[in-house]
């Protein structure tokens, strides 16, 4: 199978520019295979610098509910609008930015988020729709304690370990974690 322009991060981030979408520097499209941005109208979309977008997310400037007009009323009345994703942004697994958002500096996205409404500076969203949960700092603070406590309870495990089953060489292994 060839997957061209979805071959990797690079490559991706690469096709999605010449298309005429602005992407910052820095950025990571993982599994890009998966990750879907609007190119009916690259302008409206804007990507800053080291932002994060995980598999299966999509991004969209427009919808297509013109289509029930077409049908019903004989019209297409289009709908569209700007996204604008701000800097150091982490999009989790399967979200969906809808148009017309602007996401800011700073924010994590949480996996499986619909987000319809502009996202402050600093903060952590998750949810359908996509609410504010914490601050980015909060969110660091407690990631930071959860991490000295996987620490110890790692040590801790080690020594258990290192007393009642590993003979003598592997003792001396496990010393440097200690």
């Amino acid at each position: 199978m060839i997957y061209r322009e979805r071959a990797s991060s690079d490559d991706l981030i690469a096709y999605y520019r010449r298309k005429g979408i602005r992407i910052g520097s820095n950025c990571t499209f993982h599994a890009p295979r998966t990750i879907k941005i609007d190119i009916t109208q690259p302008f409206l979309i804007k990507i800053g610098n080291n932002v994060e977008i995980t598999d299966y997310v999509s991004i969209l400037c427009h919808d297509f509910a013109w289509s029930t007009f077409k049908t019903e009323k004989g019209e297409i009345i289009g709908s569209n609008g700007p996204v604008h994703i701000g800097n150091n942004v982490f999009i989790g697994e399967k979200s969906i930015i809808m148009k017309g958002v602007t996401v800011g500096n700073n924010v994590i996205i949480g996996a499986g988020s619909v987000v319809k409404h502009d996202i402050p500076d600093c903060t952590v969203v998750a949810g359908n729709p996509a609410k504010i949960i914490m601050t980015y700092d909060e969110f660091y603070t407690k990631r930071k304690k959860n991490m000295f406590w996987r620490r110890k309870c790692l040590r801790e495990n080690i020594l258990i370990v290192k007393a009642s089953f590993l003979p003598k060489i592997y003792s001396e292994i496990f010393s440097t974690f200690l």
